[in-house]
């Protein structure tokens, strides 16, 4: 065998294994590392969607509850004066609460009457019956008066 083919094979062989140490030293330290990171990273994330969607949630709840024990709505619930809605619920209710839809059951749970509005498009929707008609959609909270 020649010099200049030992030479070769020795540059080879040591090309070859300084790849092999590169790949290694990725694989078990840098992509463990960004493995590590992409899971913080998601963990986070997942929990900053939890906590807005909890704050709209209560937010909605809120709302709901000034609502619900105003002394209006509770009249319109027995009555049915149709002049509560021409003054309450308003392309103004909408875009004020930030809500799509607004809608007024009964103590059983019955929709009284429903309403909705795309704040994007800024015009009156109309609610799907199937929406309505899912009670499960609904639970009834019972709150002293």
């Amino acid at each position: 065998m020649t010099l200049r083919n030992k030479s070769i094979i020795i540059i080879v062989t040591i090309s070859l294994l300084i790849i092999s140490l590169v790949n290694a030293s990725a694989r078990f330290i840098l992509l463990k590392s960004f493995s590590n990171l992409e899971e913080e990273y998601c963990i986070k994330n997942v929990q900053r969607a939890f906590n807005a969607v909890t704050t709209e949630k209560n937010n909605l709840l809120s709302h709901a509850s000034d609502y619900a024990t105003w002394d209006d709505t509770y009249a319109f619930t027995e009555n049915l004066n149709p002049a509560f809605i021409a003054s309450n619920i308003t392309p103004d209710t909408f875009i004020n609460l930030n809500i799509n839809f607004f809608i007024i059951m009964d103590k059983s749970g019955q929709v009284i009457t429903s309403h909705g509005y795309d704040l994007i498009k800024n015009e009156t929707l109309a609610i799907s019956g199937i929406f309505l008609t899912r009670s499960s959609i609904f639970p009834i909270h019972k709150t002293p008066i």
